[in-house]
């Protein structure tokens, strides 16, 4: 008798615009090994994402290389929104060429593509098409996009492939949503992960977030690979922090998911979670809402801009101080106490107890609530005592912001 694995009646992550990624990755099953013929049912799900399919054509490889019979039920009278309807648009109904033919690629609709990663040569051909998609828009607009996506997709040939032999390729995706002005981009791979990967050049982490977290920092060797598609422009270490950066300047949103851990992205703050659910590698996904007047910012001042915050956040080469340059931690505004709790935590604490000179830089920081402030400073402060305000340095902040941190400062010392 085949086992069947039924997709639910709605299979996606957004909510009212609302992201839970817990609803889409408890439903896999890493446990179905073993089975003589295995049904992934699709004909009960009315209502399907794109980004979450694509993660079960990944599913469907895993099952297939642990020596199962897969086959996929299809419902003969598919919705427009349906997994079966969304499935067909993607082309994922040639799962099996993409995985054992290394020529061949999904063949899904233009505005709906989806790709195999399994070497460079992928990549090229993909960065080449998503480039269709960018023609219309400015300049700006094309150059960072091109650098995220390529950014993205070569993480995943450096080390999204699985160990099963014949390895998992990665997948991309990429949806235009022209009513919403809106491209998505998913990467997603079922690798050894974020955490298990940085462990051998700058762990230990206790968790998957906290790994994640030190992805996105500026000059994290080896982040992603042995080898990094921009080190002939002296980026090595500095991929991910770019986009991030680049993904805030656009009022974009970036998730990265791997294991149990999520950390979101945006131009506001940078927040993360952990999960119910894992996920057995890493995914990201990127959305941006395209202006019709054009990017922001001229790329190449902006990208000008992400790195020397890279290197002010390298700090002087003074060994008794160490320099963070705010936004980079928590974007335009401090809000969030609890992610305020962790950098003090992580960051702020431990230099004060190394004796070091602490400088924070709110260099293109535009509001820090009281709260935020409190959670952040207030420990130290009382700590140092009035020693705070030689070891504690603020630098760039605006008037408001300088007030607020004042105002933490006078009453947290007797």
């Amino acid at each position: 008798m085949p086992f069947f694995v039924e997709l639910p009646a709605k299979f996606s992550w957004i909510d009212r615009d609302l992201y839970s990624f817990d609803s889409v990755l408890g439903w896999f099953d890493w446990s179905v090994i073993g089975k003589d013929d295995v049904i992934v049912d699709l004909r009960s799900c009315g209502s399907a994402n794109y980004q979450a399919m694509s993660l079960l054509v990944l599913y469907v490889w895993w099952l297939r290389l642990h020596n199962e019979r897969v086959d996929l039920a299809y419902d003969d009278d598919p919705s427009e929104r349906s997994a079966t309807t969304v499935w067909q648009r993607m082309g994922a109904r040639g799962w099996s060429q993409a995985l054992y033919r290394p020529s061949d690629q999904f063949r899904g609709a233009p505005t709906k593509p989806l790709f195999a990663i399994r070497g460079r040569e992928d990549a090229a051909h993909i960065g080449a098409r998503v480039g269709a998609y960018l023609e219309s828009f400015s300049h700006d607009y094309i150059e960072a996009l091109r650098h995220m996506v390529s950014e993205l997709i070569y993480n995943a040939v450096e080390h999204g492939t699985s160990s099963l032999n014949p390895r998992v390729p990665a997948i991309a995706q990429v949806a235009w949503y022209r009513s919403r002005a809106t491209l998505s981009f998913l990467v997603a791979d079922l690798g050894v992960g974020v955490k298990k990967h940085l462990e051998g050049a700058a762990g230990p982490f206790a968790t998957d977030l906290e790994a994640i977290r030190k992805a996105v920092e500026p000059n994290v060797s080896g982040t992603f690979g042995t080898q990094d598609p921009y080190a002939a422009q002296n980026n090595a270490g500095l991929g991910l922090f770019v986009s991030s950066g680049l993904a805030r300047a656009l009022g974009a949103d970036l998730y990265l998911v791997s294991g149990g851990g999520l950390l979101h992205v945006s131009d506001n703050d940078t927040t993360g979670k952990t999960l119910s659910a894992r996920w057995p590698g890493t995914f990201v996904l990127l959305n941006v809402k395209v202006s019709p007047g054009g990017a922001p910012f001229t790329f190449a001042e902006e990208k000008a801009r992400i790195l020397a915050n890279a290197r002010k956040a390298n700090g002087p080469s003074d060994p008794d101080v160490r320099a963070f340059v705010m936004s980079n931690h928590f974007g335009r505004y401090g809000e969030d106490k609890d992610e305020a709790i962790r950098f003090r935590d992580r960051h702020l604490l431990p230099a004060i107890h190394e004796g070091k000179t602490v400088k924070l830089d709110f260099r293109d920081m535009n509001e820090v609530r009281h709260s935020f402030a409190h959670a952040l400073l207030a420990g130290a402060v009382k700590t140092l005592g009035v020693e705070a305000y030689r070891r504690i340095k603020i630098l760039n902040g605006t008037p408001d912001i300088r007030s607020t941190l004042d105002f933490v400062f006078e009453n947290n010392l007797d």
